[in-house]
């Protein structure tokens, strides 16, 4: 699948990176890889194995679902395959509900299936900060991007008031 998306991160660089990582002083708690699920004939097996490769590497898999976004070369490519039309609601694409009707990728069942094996996976002794760290990696990140892209951050989640 690394392959298929571009190749810029191989699992050797991943080894690599966490090695650098740990030599410089910090520990699994503080290590997370993103792992992209729901990809275009991505099966559940490749996430799966992403995430026990980071586990193998002591480092917290951290698992985001796929959303194509309009106006992306991925979402074009989609609209050239005829995965869906021009007309489909950004709204559909969105990584909620695009598992209940995506048929290129990983179903919704599936990927609860995937989300309960991650559990499962931390009540088996992943330790719970290494959870808040991955939140802390999300800040740092977005605060690294405001300042990089020199424009402020924008919130995209829609609260309800409930």
């Amino acid at each position: 699948m690394q392959k298929k998306t571009g190749g810029k991160v191989s699992n050797a660089d991943l080894v690599n990176a966490v090695g650098n990582l740990k030599n410089a002083g910090f520990s699994s708690t503080d290590i997370g890889a993103y792992i992209i699920g729901n990809l275009p004939q991505q099966n559940k097996d490749d996430i799966y194995n992403a995430i026990n490769f980071c586990f193998d590497l002591e480092i917290l898999p951290i698992v985001n679902e796929y959303t194509p976004i309009p106006g992306t070369k991925d979402h074009y490519d989609l609209l050239k395959q005829e995965i869906f039309s021009s007309d489909t609601d950004p709204f559909l694409l969105n990584n909620k509900y695009l598992p209940f009707w995506w048929r290129k990728g990983i179903d919704n069942v599936q990927m609860q299936e995937i989300k309960d094996y991650f559990n499962r996976k931390v009540e088996e002794g992943k330790h719970k900060m290494s959870i808040i760290n991955a939140i802390r990696n999300k800040l740092v990140l977005r605060a690294f991007a405001v300042v990089r892209n020199d424009k402020p951050f924008v919130e995209n989640t829609c609260f309800t008031g409930e």
